[in-house]
């Protein structure tokens, strides 16, 4: 894999991780607190991904990840408390 083939990869990634943000931000009225977290995630790795590309420093790709990981953590949290209290 050629550089420019890996930044294209990149950039593919970060576009869908921006196209998911807005499907989430559409769904809120269904999904209400869970579509903010997960608009929030893929936020996230948008941006880590982009951190990729740029070549950051580890610990800023290490804190992405690990905000990434929280956020989904959360969502797994709304979505089974949100289960849990429909009829």
């Amino acid at each position: 894999m050629t550089l420019s083939e890996y930044q294209l990869f990149l950039s593919i990634g970060m576009g869908l991780c921006g196209l998911m943000v807005l499907v989430n931000l559409m769904r809120v009225g269904s999904r209400g607190a869970s579509a903010y977290v997960m608009a929030s995630a893929f936020a996230v790795a948008g941006g880590g991904l982009y951190l990729v590309m740029i070549e950051a420093p580890r610990p800023a790709l290490y804190a992405s990840a690990a905000l990434l990981a929280a956020l989904l953590i959360v969502d797994v949290a709304i979505r089974s408390y949100q289960g849990h209290n429909r009829p």
